[in-house]
C-alpha cells in the first residue's frame, strides 16, 4: 500500500528531486524538530525547508544546536566517500528572514541550473534556551557547494545519530539502479498468490521503487544483501520483519523459508530504504547477529522478497551454486526397526514431561497414486529438511529402501504433529500417504 507524501520535491531546475528521509527526530535532550518542504527549486529560489526546534521539557532548558540540526552554527552535508570534489556537498544557509542570523546568504545559480553557495553561509548561535513548549522557526535554502555545478545524487546526513535527519537527493529522470542485471530478458514465473512481480532483472533507469542485490550469484556458503530502494513520491507501507525465499524447481517456486512471519507494519518514506543480509549454508545455518541465516540450501535458481506493499510482489532472483542437499534422517531418530518393507524408529521429538505430551505416532507411505480429488504438494529436498518428521521419514525410507515408515515419538500438539487428516505429498517423483495417530 502506498500514500502520496508531500515531503518531497522535485527540482524545476534540473533533473533532481529532494525527500526528508523523515519529517522530525527527538533528542535526549528533551528538544524535538519537525521538517517540511515549503518550496522547490526554481528559476528565481533555491528549495526552502522549513525547521522547527521545541522545547518538550517542564522546564527551561538550553540547547546546544549542533544537536539539533539545521539549527547548528553552519548546517551541511557531505556524501560519504565522495571523491567528485563538493558536487558531494549540500548546504542549508539560513534564509534572509531566519531570526537566528543576521546576514544575508550568499548563493547563485550556475550553468548546471542548480542553486550553490558562493559563501559560507552565515552562522547561527552555539546554543538555544527555550522556555517549555517554546518554539523557533527557521527556513533554510537548499545549496550545492561552492566549489560546484552539480548536487551529486545520494543521502545526506545532517547531525550525528541518534539525532539529526537525512535528505536524500535523486535523478529524477533516472531513478532506477545502475546498469543491467545479469538475468535481464529471462522470463520468470510468478509466485503463487502473487497479484503482480516487479522483478529487479526487469527493472531499468526509470523504475521508482525496486529491490536491489549485491549480486545475482553466490556460492554456498555465503552472504547476499538486498536493498529495497523507495524513489517514488509516495510512502510504501510493509512488514519489515517479513521476507521469503523460494526455490524455482520445474517451472514452479516453491518456498523455502521462513515457515513463521510477525506481523509488525513500516512506513518507507520516499527517499528511504530497507536492507536485508541473506546467509546462505549447505548445512546448518550458523546463527548471526544481523540478516537472516537460512541453511539445507543447494545449488539452483533461487528468489528473495520483502514484505513491502507497492501494489506489485518485489523479488530478485540469483543462482547458488553448490551441491545439492539431501534428504537424510536427523540425529533426533533413536532407534530402527524392520520388518519387510515396513521400519518402525523411535525419535527423541518433544518433551516427555510436558504435561499436554503424550505418545503420538507419524507414518509415511509411498503409494502408487493419490486419490482423484487430492492434490499433492510437491517438495524439494530444500523444503523437507525443514520439516522435522518429513525429513526424518522420508529420509528413512530412502536409507533403508523401505515402503513404509511409523516414526514414535513425544508430542504435545492437537491434532498429532499437526496433521488432523490423512494427506498426501510428492517428492522427487514420487507420491506418499502422511497420517498420525496418538495416545490420548
Amino acid at each position: 500500500m502506498s500514500h502520496r507524501q508531500p515531503d518531497v520535491v522535485g527540482f524545476q531546475t534540473g533533473p533532481r528531486t529532494a525527500s526528508l528521509v523523515s519529517t522530525g527526530y527527538s533528542t535526549e535532550t528533551g528538544a524535538g524538530v519537525a521538517l517540511e518542504w515549503v518550496a522547490t527549486a526554481t528559476s528565481n529560489s533555491p528549495a526552502v525547508l522549513r525547521a522547527t526546534v521545541t522545547n518538550r521539557n517542564e522546564f527551561r532548558a538550553k540547547f546546544r544546536t549542533s544537536s539539533v540540526p539545521p539549527f547548528d552554527r553552519v548546517s551541511f552535508s557531505r556524501l560519504r566517500g565522495s571523491d567528485r570534489s563538493d558536487d558531494g556537498t549540500l548546504n542549508l544557509a539560513p534564509t534572509e528572514d531566519h531570526p537566528l542570523v543576521d546576514e544575508p546568504p550568499e548563493y547563485e545559480r550556475r550553468d548546471g541550473g542548480h542553486w550553490h553557495a558562493t559563501e559560507v553561509p552565515p552562522e547561527q548561535p552555539d546554543s538555544l534556551w527555550l522556555d517549555p513548549d517554546e518554539s523557533v522557526v527557521g527556513e533554510y535554502y537548499l545549496l550545492g557547494g561552492s566549489d560546484a555545478d552539480d548536487i551529486a545524487p545520494g543521502r545526506y546526513r545532517f547531525g550525528n545519530p541518534p539525532d539529526g535527519f537525512a535528505i536524500s537527493v535523486w535523478d529524477t529522470d533516472a531513478p532506477g539502479p545502475d546498469g543491467d542485471s545479469a538475468l535481464a530478458g529471462t522470463d520468470l514465473p510468478p509466485f503463487p498468490d502473487a497479484d503482480a512481480m516487479a522483478w529487479y532483472h526487469e527493472a531499468d533507469a526509470t523504475t521508482e521503487v525496486y529491490l536491489e542485490p549485491s549480486a545475482e550469484e553466490a556460492v554456498v556458503p555465503g552472504r547476499l544483501d538486498f536493498e529495497f530502494v523507495n524513489r517514488s513520491h509516495e510512502i510504501v507501507e510493509g512488514n519489515p520483519l517479513e521476507w521469503h525465499l523460494y526455490k524455482l524447481s520445474d517451472g514452479e517456486w516453491l518456498h523455502v523459508a521462513p515457515a513463521v512471519t510477525p506481523l509488525p507494519s513500516r512506513r518507507l518514506y520516499p527517499g528511504n530504504t530497507r536492507t536485508d543480509a541473506l546467509r546462505v549454508f549447505h548445512g546448518e545455518p550458523v546463527p548471526c547477529d544481523d540478516g537472516h541465516d537460512v541453511g539445507h540450501l543447494g545449488g539452483g535458481r533461487y528468489a528473495f522478497t520483502v514484505g513491502m506493499d507497492d501494489r506489485a510482489t518485489h523479488a530478485v532472483a540469483f543462482d547458488l551454486l553448490g551441491d545439492p542437499v539431501e534428504v537424510t534422517p536427523s540425529d533426533a531418530i533413536s532407534s530402527v526397526e524392520r520388518d519387510g518393507d515396513s521400519l518402525s524408529a523411535t525419535a527423541t521429538y518433544g518433551d516427555p514431561d510436558d504435561e499436554w505430551s503424550r505418545r503420538a505416532r507419524y507414518t509415511l507411505a509411498r503409494v502408487d497414486s493419490p486419490p482423484a480429488d487430492a492434490e499433492p504438494p510437491r517438495f524439494v529436498a530444500e523444503q523437507v529438511l525443514r520439516r522435522e518428521q518429513l525429513r526424518d521419514a522420508l529420509g528413512l525410507l530412502r536409507e533403508y529402501d523401505a515402503a513404509e515408515v511409523t516414526i514414535e515419538a513425544y508430542d504435545s500438539t492437537r491434532p498429532p504433529f499437526g496433521v488432523r487428516e490423512s494427506l498426501f505429498v510428492e517428492y522427487d517423483g514420487a507420491t506418499y500417504r502422511v497420517a498420525t495417530a496418538a495416545d490420548e
